[in-house]
């Protein structure tokens, strides 16, 4: 005896449905918005964005606990001079990085200070709102150090950052013009799924 086709025709309905539903949807996998850009997706911690034809992707080569505490994690690295174990970038003027991080701690942004790169940990980070992100910012401190640019988020409870290093300006201790006119833009891109 058969199955009555009207099941069989419901059962392989259900079963498309499952199938379509069980497959992420990953909202910047496709085509970036910006012409000539390329997409960076981290399909463990589920986020993507857009970064420009400048960078490309390096292998990560900072070991957890690097720095900001022993739970920080790489997750990756956007660089416009990939080079094999290239640990940083403030020292080379010709060599930008977009670099991302997670942190072993999870997220509340009036707990950020603890984190601040310029040692400013009485200044809280400023709100940066983005597209589909809220992100908290800093910039350069005091002294005669170069600074990132570094942009605070969280994802289902947890810290990350992405951070804009160099190349530095020689007036300055933040990244230059070209580095700053493209972070809204990254930001702008972001999307967790």
């Amino acid at each position: 005896m058969g199955t009555p086709i009207w099941l069989s025709i419901s059962l392989l309905a259900m079963a498309s449905c499952n199938l379509a539903g069980a497959s992420d949807h990953i909202p910047c996998d496709v085509h970036p918005t910006q012409v000539g850009w390329h997409v960076f997706v981290d399909h463990r911690d589920r986020f993507c964005f857009e970064y420009p034809p400048q960078y490309d992707v390096a292998p990560a080569v900072i070991a957890s606990g690097i720095s900001k505490g022993s739970a920080t994690e790489f997750v990756g690295r956007l660089t416009t001079k990939p080079t094999p174990n290239q640990g940083a970038t403030a020292d080379n003027p010709e060599t930008a990085t977009i670099d991302v991080f997670a942190y072993g701690i999870p997220f509340r942004p009036d707990a950020l200070t603890k984190l601040a790169p310029n040692g400013y940990e009485d200044i809280p980070p400023r709100p940066v709102h983005a597209a589909n992100e809220e992100f908290y910012y800093y910039g350069a401190g005091g002294g005669g150090a170069d600074y990132p640019d570094v942009f605070y988020f969280g994802i289902r409870g947890r810290t990350f950052s992405i951070e804009f290093v160099g190349p530095y300006s020689r007036r300055g201790k933040s990244p230059d013009a070209e580095t700053t006119a493209i972070e809204p833009e990254v930001l702008a891109s972001f999307y967790s799924f």
